[in-house]
């Protein structure tokens, strides 16, 4: 029995409760929560998919599937083994808690070993790994920079698709 009570208040003392910063604002009238630092892993039978990371998150008392970013937001995405494969850096954003889909919106950004991607408006959605973007893309690799209306990619833009497409790049015979 005492060992298990010594057991129990060291366990009891390892055990921190986490600090969360959370305040309320209004911004147009509109009401809601800030939450400082955000952490949101993703993972997918146990190996790490995605971790996005912002400074501010903004929750609207009217709208409680969405939530704002609008102070940026950086989504590190990972290839099927948990190695960093895909950043993702935007000025602003919007995630959807019911559909899983996140929306990065002005100056946004995709760095991956080989190619840097640029959008205006980019949907990551990670269920199923993809990214989309509609409006002005620009991809440029080591030789070729590439600019299409529209692009559906998978996270890591191994494999993408352009629509409507410009630039120089090489073909090849």
């Amino acid at each position: 029995m005492r060992l298990f009570v010594w057991l129990f208040l060291f366990i009891g003392i390892q055990c921190k409760k986490e600090q969360v910063n959370y305040y309320p604002f209004e911004i147009d009238k509109e009401k809601g929560e800030v939450i400082d630092s955000i952490r949101v892993d993703y993972s997918e039978k146990g190996i790490k998919s995605a971790l996005l990371t912002a400074p501010k998150m903004y929750k609207l008392e009217t709208n409680q599937v969405q939530s704002r970013f609008d102070e940026g937001v950086i989504l590190n995405l990972y290839d099927d083994l948990g190695n960093p494969a895909t950043r993702l850096t935007s000025k602003k954003a919007q995630l959807d808690h019911i559909t899983n889909q996140m929306k990065a919106i002005d100056s946004v950004v995709v760095i991956s070993p080989n190619t840097t991607l640029k959008a205006d408006t980019m949907i990551w959605i990670s269920n199923e790994r993809k990214l989309l973007a509609f409006g002005r893309v620009s991809i440029k690799t080591k030789t070729d920079l590439v600019f299409g209306d529209s692009l559906y990619a998978d996270d890591n833009i191994k494999q993408y698709r352009l629509v409507r497409v410009t630039g120089n790049f090489q073909v090849q015979k």
